[in-house]
C-alpha cells in the first residue's frame, strides 16, 4: 500500500512557469513502458524471423543457413531475457530502506544508511543519458539510467537528501555541483519526453 509519510513541497521553474511538486519517501523505480514495448517488438520480430528461417529449411541448406538459425536463436533468447528483466526488476524506496526485486522475484532489502556511494557513469555515445550505480560496502547493488527508468530524478534527490556521497571518475561531487547536474538531467529528460503526466 502506498502512503505518504513525509510531504515536502518545493518550487521549481520548468517550462517557463512555477509549479509545486511533492516529494515523498515512498516510490518505485522501474523500466519505462517504451523500453518494454521495444523488447516486445524485438522478440516478435526475431521470433517471426526464426520461424520463417525454420520453414525454409530443405535438404540443400548450407552452413550459412544453420548459422542464421543459431544467431536468430541467440537473439531470441537475449531479447526474452531482457524483456523478463524489464518486467520483473524493480527498485522500491521506503522511508529507511531500498528494496531491489531481481528477475527471479527475490527481494533484497538494503538500509539507506548502508549505501556507501553513488557513482555517476557517463555514456560516451549517448551524452544525454547518465547512469548511477549504487554501492554497499564496495559491492554494486543497482544500476539506474536517466532515460530508461521512471523516477530517476526522485531517486537521485532522495539519495542526495540522505547525504550519500556522489562520485564521478573517483572524484567527489560537491552538493552545489550535484544540484546543478540534477537540474540539467531533469530538464533534458523533460525536453526529450515532454512534461510529466
Amino acid at each position: 500500500m502506498w502512503a505518504w509519510s513525509e510531504k515536502e513541497y518545493s518550487v521549481t521553474n520548468e517550462w517557463g512557469r512555477m509549479e509545486l511538486t511533492q516529494q515523498t519517501n515512498y516510490f518505485s523505480v522501474s523500466h519505462k513502458k517504451g523500453v518494454i514495448v521495444f523488447f516486445v517488438f524485438c522478440l516478435l520480430f526475431f521470433g517471426a524471423s526464426l520461424l520463417d528461417t525454420i520453414n525454409r529449411t530443405d535438404e540443400s541448406a548450407d552452413v550459412r543457413h544453420y548459422l542464421m538459425l543459431i544467431s536468430l536463436g541467440f537473439l531470441l533468447v537475449f531479447f526474452l531475457y531482457q524483456l523478463a528483466h524489464c518486467l520483473r526488476w524493480k527498485l522500491t524506496v521506503r522511508e529507511d530502506a531500498i528494496i531491489i526485486k531481481d528477475i527471479s522475484g527475490k527481494e533484497k532489502l538494503y538500509p539507506i544508511r548502508q549505501i556507501t556511494r553513488v557513482t555517476i557513469e557517463d555514456r560516451p555515445r549517448k551524452p544525454l543519458e547518465k547512469n548511477i550505480l549504487l554501492f554497499v560496502s564496495g559491492k554494486k547493488i543497482a544500476k539506474v539510467s536517466s532515460v530508461g527508468f521512471y523516477n530517476f530524478a526522485a531517486l537521485c534527490e532522495r539519495l542526495k537528501r540522505d547525504g550519500i556521497p556522489f562520485y564521478e571518475n573517483d572524484t567527489l561531487i560537491s552538493p552545489l555541483e550535484l544540484e546543478q547536474r540534477m537540474l540539467m538531467w531533469f530538464r533534458r529528460s523533460r525536453s526529450l519526453h515532454g512534461p510529466p503526466r
